[in-house]
C-alpha cells in the first residue's frame, strides 16, 4: 500500500489498518478458531496447539512450533493471503521480539516463515503492525547464516511499499543498501535488493543521484559480474540489466558494448531490458550518457532494425527512435533503407494496434522531409498504398498526408507520378475527417488539378 507524502487520508488509513492487525494478533488464542491444517503427513496441529510451542520454555517445543509455523504459512501462501485465523491466533507477536535471541535453527525457521508471510500484501502490514522492521534489520547486519534471509524478508516488505517516504523509512533503506554491498558476490539477492532499494529512492527529491552515489563503490564489480554472466548465459543478466536501468551513470563505453552485445540472446526479456537502457539514455540532453547515446546508440539501432527480429521488439526500436528524434535529430543521418522498408511494412501488419501505427506513420512523414530519405520512400513500389493507408489511420495523418501529397505536386521531377484516380482516393478518406480550413484549401487545390 503506497501511501502519498502529504496525504494525510491515506495515512490515517494506514494507521487504522495498522492497529487493527495489532489488536488482532494481541487477542491470541483466546480467539483463535479451532481450525485443523494439513502439515503435509505428520501430525496435525492446530493454531492453538502451535502457539503453546511457540511459547514453550524448552527449546525443543520452540523448535517444534516454529517447523509447525513454517508449513502453516507455506499453506496460508497457497491461497494468496492470511486467513483471519491465522491473523487472530498472535503466533508471531513474541517471537519476532525475540529473533535476534533465538538458537540459529529456531530463527532459520522464523526467518523462512516471515519471508512467506511478507510475499503477502496483507501479511507485510500483518509483519509492520507486530513491529518486525527493527528486528530484522538488526539480524540483517549480523554475520549469522540468517543475514539474507532477513534482507530476503525486508526487500519483500519494500515491494510492498511498507516502508514510509520519511527520515526513517530513508535509515532502514540506507542500512540495507549497505548490508547488501558488503556482501561477498552479487547474485540474485542482491541485485534484486538494489533495484528495489532504487525504487525507493526514485520518488524522492534527487533520489536517481543519491542512491547511485550510494552503492558506487560496487560499481566496478557490477561490470565484472555482467561480463561474466553474458559469457556464461546467466540468469542473472536480466537483474543486472534492471539495476543498470536505475544506475546510467554506472554506463561506460565497455560497459554498453556489453549490455548492447546482451540484445543478441533470444531472451525476450533481456532485449526488452536493454531498450528499457537505451530509452533512459535517449532522454538526457547533456554529459557522458548523452555522448554514448550519439556515438554508439544512434547507429547500433538504425542498423540493428531488421525484418528478421522479432516484430514487437522491433516495433519497440522504431518507437523508441520516433519519442527520442526531437533530442537526437542527427539519427535521420543513419536511417537507411532497410530501416525505411521495415517502418513500411509495420503499417501493413494487423497484430500492430492502430495507435502504434500511427506513430509509424507520423515518423515516416518525418522522414520525408529529409531529401535523400524521401527519395528511398517515394521509389518503394507501394508508394502510393502507403500514403492512402496512412490517410486513413487518423485526421492528424490525412493533414500530413494532404500537405505532402501538395508539396510533391510542386516538385516537376515527380509530380507525375500522382495520378488523378490516387487523389480521388484520397479525398474519399477524408470525408470521414472534420478538416482544418488549411488542409481543406489544399485538398481543394489538388481536387482542381487533379
Amino acid at each position: 500500500m503506497y501511501r502519498k507524502s502529504g496525504d494525510p487520508n491515506s495515512f490515517i488509513k494506514d494507521r487504522q489498518i495498522e492497529r487493527q492487525l495489532i489488536r488482532l494478533s494481541r487477542r491470541g488464542n483466546f480467539m483463535a478458531k479451532k481450525r485443523i491444517i494439513e502439515i503435509d503427513d505428520e501430525q496435525l496441529k492446530s493454531y492453538e496447539e502451535i502457539y503453546s510451542l511457540l511459547n514453550s520454555k524448552t527449546l525443543i517445543d520452540q523448535y517444534h512450533g516454529t517447523q509447525a509455523l513454517r508449513r502453516a504459512s507455506e499453506k496460508e501462501v497457497e491461497n494468496g493471503f492470511l486467513s483471519e485465523e491465522f491473523l487472530m491466533a498472535g503466533l508471531l507477536s513474541q517471537p519476532i521480539m525475540k529473533l535476534n535471541k533465538l538458537p540459529g535453527l529456531i530463527q532459520n525457521e522464523l526467518l523462512i516463515t516471515m519471508i512467506n508471510i511478507s510475499s503477502l500484501q496483507n501479511g507485510a502490514e500483518y509483519l509492520i503492525a507486530n513491529g518486525c522492521l527493527e528486528s530484522l534489520v538488526k539480524c540483517s547486519k549480523s554475520q549469522s547464516e540468517s543475514r539474507n534471509k532477513a534482507l530476503w524478508c525486508l526487500t519483500n516488505l519494500l515491494c510492498h511499499k511498507k516502508l514510509s517516504y520519511n527520515e526513517q523509512g530513508r535509515k532502514t533503506v540506507n542500512q540495507m543498501i549497505q548490508t547488501t554491498i558488503k556482501l561477498p558476490e552479487i547474485n540474485e539477492l542482491v541485485l534484486w535488493t538494489l533495484k528495489c532499494c532504487g525504487l525507493y529512492y526514485q520518488r524522492l527529491e534527487g533520489g536517481d543521484e543519491l542512491f547511485q552515489i550510494s552503492i558506487n563503490e560496487i560499481r566496478n564489480k557490477l561490470e565484472k559480474t555482467f561480463d561474466y554472466a553474458i559469457m556464461n548465459n546467466d540468469s542473472i543478466i536480466c537483474e543486472v540489466l534492471s539495476l543498470y536501468e536505475l544506475c546510467p551513470n554506472f554506463l561506460t563505453e565497455i560497459t554498453l558494448q556489453n549490455i548492447l552485445r546482451s540484445f543478441e540472446l533470444k531472451d525476450i526479456c533481456i532485449k526488452e531490458n536493454v531498450l528499457h537502457i537505451v530509452e533512459i539514455m535517449s532522454l538526457y540532453t547533456n554529459g557522458m550518457v548523452f555522448v554514448l547515446y550519439e556515438q554508439i546508440i544512434q547507429n547500433w539501432l538504425c542498423t540493428k532494425i531488421s525484418m528478421n527480429e522479432n516484430q514487437t521488439i522491433t516495433l519497440s526500436m522504431i518507437l523508441l527512435i520516433y519519442k527520442s528524434i526531437d533530442i537526437h535529430e542527427s539519427l535521420f543521418n543513419q536511417i537507411n533503407k532497410t530501416f525505411l522498408n521495415v517502418c513500411t511494412s509495420m503499417l501493413f501488419c494487423s497484430f500492430i494496434p492502430v495507435e502504434n501505427q500511427n506513430d509509424v506513420g507520423l515518423f515516416l512523414i518525418m522522414c520525408c522531409k529529409y531529401h535523400n530519405l524521401f527519395q528511398i520512400v517515394f521509389s518503394s513500389n507501394n508508394f502510393l498504398s502507403l500514403i492512402e493507408r496512412m490517410a486513413s489511420l487518423s485526421q492528424t495523418l490525412l493533414d500530413k498526408v494532404i500537405e505532402l501529397v501538395f508539396w510533391i505536386h510542386h516538385q516537376p521531377n515527380i509530380c507525375k507520378s500522382i495520378s488523378s484516380l490516387f487523389i480521388d482516393q484520397i479525398i474519399d478518406v477524408s470525408k470521414k475527417y472534420i478538416l482544418t480550413e488549411h488542409t481543406k484549401q489544399q485538398l481543394y487545390f489538388l481536387q482542381r488539378i487533379r
